[in-house]
């Protein structure tokens, strides 16, 4: 999908500094911390997760894909209905900001 193709759902990617590993596991350890959500998938360059949503326990699918040097890109899709109230951009948005605070200060090698 391009982000032409995604409209108003693209979601920019995530920038990071350092090797793509770094940041993969940094991401691991703040979907970890997260109660709501388990990662199913890993592997160089992808990290799969699913939220569970507090009241109805829904399932939300997550992903991350390194595109390139200091890019991943990201996507939170709901598994049924077509409308979640905003809940996956939330979740997303929330994702970047805790990641960025995170983010190791040290400039990349």
């Amino acid at each position: 999908m391009t982000r032409e193709d995604a409209g108003l759902a693209f979601v920019a990617p995530l920038a990071f500094q350092g090797s793509p590993e770094a940041a993969f596991a940094r991401l691991e350890a703040l979907l970890t911390a997260d109660q709501k959500a388990q990662v199913l998938a890993r592997g160089p360059g992808y990290l799969k997760a699913v939220f569970r949503t507090p009241l109805m326990g829904y399932r939300d699918d997550v992903e991350f894909l390194l595109l390139g040097e200091g890019e991943i890109g990201l996507r939170s899709a709901s598994r049924i209905g077509l409308w979640d109230g905003g809940a996956n951009a939330r979740r997303l948005a929330a994702v970047r900001d805790a990641f960025s605070l995170n983010a190791d200060p040290r400039p990349a090698p």
